[in-house]
């Protein structure tokens, strides 16, 4: 999972596609899922969640499926273009 920024769509849609092509699967989950907490996921419901997903902007949730040897070089080449950030990539191991 990577939290990104960029100044509009285009640019997710395009680092979602160079992944893609790259062998890898990515996803923009900023508006499709919803990250709740442990106790949510396992069942035990409570009130302090809402049920809305991200909120958006320039700030994006991707999920992506890859390995470090090809995800991390490519979120870098992404990111040299201004306004486009990498603010957080989960280390798959």
């Amino acid at each position: 999972m990577a939290s990104v920024s960029a100044p509009g769509p285009q640019d997710i849609d395009e680092l979602v596609a160079v992944l893609d092509n790259a062998g890898c699967t990515a996803e923009d989950w900023t508006t499709h899922v919803r990250i709740v907490c442990q106790r949510c996921s396992t069942g035990t419901l409570h009130h302090e969640h809402t049920d809305q997903a991200l909120t958006g902007g320039h700030e994006h949730l991707l999920g992506i499926a890859g390995t470090p040897d090809t995800v991390t070089p490519i979120l870098d080449t992404w990111a040299q273009t201004p306004g486009r950030q990498i603010h957080h990539l989960d280390d798959p191991t």
